[in-house]
């Protein structure tokens, strides 16, 4: 029977008999390993090397046991995922809606208590950058449609995305000039109408 297949308390009764001092992190409550590390120290004998199991335990002890993470690490990853900016096009499955004001902005409130609450707005039909919390949002709604099934007499409803969303690529570093510099023109052009 090898020092391993033993149990803790015969081991420390072994050592007891033996007057072996124990090298422990924990001298009142040595682990096995630890014991057993004495005991082939006392008869000259290296251990097998095991060294995934000394790895394993050193990982173990230096591992924080139910470590939570805080409130600010929580809102960098979140604000790391949902903030960034996605390309797409959305369109409408809805008729009412399809049928406005090609010009008409559309608004979508999004977020939560970690990143505040956050707006976005859009032209249904149009390349846009909205930021990806606000792109989840448009594709969690769903739109509930009726028909009249006149063979079984009776109104059929389905429901299924109330929007359909085409992500695009996004643009280049010079594309990104370009519409930059196209807005400075448009804003400065405003404020001298603004002005007069």
């Amino acid at each position: 029977m090898t020092y391993e297949d033993q149990t803790n308390a015969d081991l420390s009764s072994l050592i007891e008999d033996l007057g072996i001092e124990v090298d422990a992190k924990n001298p009142k409550k040595p682990n096995k390993a630890e014991l057993v590390a004495a005991l082939y120290k006392y008869d000259g004998v290296e251990p097998e090397a095991k060294e995934d199991e000394e790895v394993a335990v050193e990982v173990v002890a230096n591992a924080k046991p139910n470590a939570k993470k805080t409130k600010g690490q929580l809102r960098r990853e979140q604000s790391n995922k949902y903030m960034r900016l996605i390309r797409v096009t959305v369109t409408s499955n809805s008729s009412s809606q399809t049928k406005a004001d090609p010009r008409q902005v559309m608004t979508i409130s999004w977020g939560n208590e970690l990143l505040g609450y956050q707006t976005d707005r859009l032209i249904l039909g149009r390349p846009w950058h909205i930021h990806y919390g606000a792109l989840q949002n448009l594709a969690d709604c769903v739109i509930t449609t009726s028909t009249q099934n006149y063979e079984k007499n009776k109104i059929e409803t389905t429901v299924g995305p109330a929007y359909n969303i085409d992500k695009m690529t996004p643009l280049t570093r010079v594309e990104l000039d370009k519409m930059a510099k196209r807005q400075t023109i448009r804003d400065s052009s405003l404020e001298a109408l603004i002005d007069e």
